[in-house]
Formats: structure tokens, C-alpha cells, sequence
């Protein structure tokens, strides 16, 4: 039972040291996360801190607008986007993150006139 006094003490000004010292990563949401050339997918940042917040996607940057609780961005995929696995970068303070959105290959018809 003394070990417990020594010890409570101990570790609640460890965990208070670790919480001022912990960085806040933005949380990145894409929704959804599989889509077609020329479609449309959501990026929602939220974060607990008021850093500054940039993202980029296929090497540009990605508009961002205020939002409840973030922000949000819709982004528009270029037909001719190759289809695989494209990586969004946000930066957030010195923090950085990552999310990832998967192009999947599609036919589109054609009608030759």
C-alpha cells in the first residue's frame, strides 16, 4: 500500500507531461474510399488543434473550406486519372498525414458517330 503513494504521484505527472507534450495529427477522412475516373470523393480533416492546414493530391494543392468540426474538400477526379492507389498529403502545423483514395480502372462506352 505505500508503494501506491510513491507511485500515484509518479504517474500522473508523467501523464500530464505527456499530454503537454503530445501533437495533435489531423484525422483524415475520405469517403468513399474507392472510386471511378471522373468521379467525386469527400476529404474531411478535423483536428483538436488550430494549426494551420494544407493538403495536396496528385502533386496539387487541395482547396479547403471551413466546415462543423474540420474541413472538408470535394474533389473531382480527371477522367484520364490512372487507376490505382493515390496518396493525399495533408500537413498540419509540423505535423504531417496521410490517407489514401483507390481509382479503379472503368470502360466508359463509346458511341462512334
Amino acid at each position: 500500500m505505500r508503494d501506491t503513494y510513491i507511485y500515484t504521484p509518479l504517474l500522473a505527472a508523467l501523464l500530464v507531461f505527456l499530454a503537454s507534450s503530445q501533437s495533435y495529427a489531423a484525422n483524415v477522412l475520405v469517403s468513399p474510399p474507392a472510386v471511378v475516373p471522373g468521379d467525386v470523393f469527400l476529404l474531411k480533416i478535423t483536428s483538436a488543434d488550430t494549426a494551420p492546414v494544407e493538403a495536396t493530391f496528385l502533386e496539387r494543392k487541395v482547396d479547403l473550406y471551413p466546415s462543423e468540426g474540420g474541413l472538408i474538400s470535394l474533389i473531382a477526379l480527371d477522367i484520364n486519372t490512372n487507376p490505382g492507389t493515390h496518396i493525399i498529403h495533408v500537413r498540419h502545423g509540423e505535423d504531417t498525414s496521410t490517407a489514401s483514395v483507390t481509382v479503379k480502372s472503368h470502360e466508359f462506352r463509346t458511341i462512334k458517330l
